[in-house]
């Protein structure tokens, strides 16, 4: 299991309801460390948290088109030229925004998407030779149905702890270990057996169509 860092960058986060509620979903993933920045800190012990990662993860709301301040200086502080051991290691995005999704685009109130906003991240990532991961955002929480926010908060605990990149077949085993997990009187046993029989399913095709593009070549 890939081991996650997030870093909480809300400078008033037990009083959002939304990185509350995404916090609480994570507590029983123990491969997720969270990590909320104070207003004072150890570089060296920020920076062994760090290293020790192998998924790093930069969860904030968006204050006019970018991160909190206080999260800004954390970075400037923290992140240092002579940080080597950041190669190889995975950069995630998760923003929450308060409009709607299609007000982020070309033509939209904003005219620019995510992806053009957090574009420093981005370079941060190259510069340091990280691989930088989709960014996952949170579109005006507090208006969804019950039905949409679960189904974003499955996608959410995925995009923290599931294998990057995540096949079908990666989504199908996560799903399952998540069902083992909960499933202490048995309920789920039939669920369990046939999610893991269609995996295997799966990953024979997936083998199949392997060999035969091997044997096309």
């Amino acid at each position: 299991m890939v081991q996650t860092l997030i870093i909480l960058g809300h400078p008033n986060g037990e009083q959002s309801h939304t990185q509350q509620f995404l916090k609480e979903s994570l507590e029983k993933f123990p491969n997720v460390k969270q990590h909320t920045i104070s207003h004072s800190w150890d570089v060296e012990a920020e920076r062994i948290l760090l290293k020790q990662a192998e998924r790093i993860i930069f969860q904030f709301p968006v204050y006019w088109y970018g991160a909190p301040g206080h999260l800004k200086t954390w970075i400037d502080t923290i992140f240092h030229p002579s940080m080597s051991y950041l190669k190889g290691k995975e950069l995630g995005i998760v923003a929450s925004f308060g409009v709607a999704e299609h007000q982020f685009q070309a033509g939209g109130r904003e005219h620019f998407t995510p992806s053009e906003m957090f574009r420093p991240f981005e370079m941060l990532a190259n510069y340091f030779q990280m691989m930088y991961l989709p960014i996952f955002c949170v579109f005006k929480w507090m208006y969804q149905s019950e039905g949409d926010k679960q189904k974003q908060l499955i996608e959410y605990q995925m995009y923290v702890s599931a294998p990057n990149p995540c096949r079908l077949i990666d989504k199908g085993k996560w799903l399952s270990e998540q069902l083992q997990t909960i499933n202490t009187d048995g309920v789920f046993d039939s669920l369990i057996e046939t999610m893991i029989y269609n995996n295997e399913e799966i990953e024979q095709l997936l083998t199949m169509v392997t060999d035969i593009k091997h044997n096309i070549r």
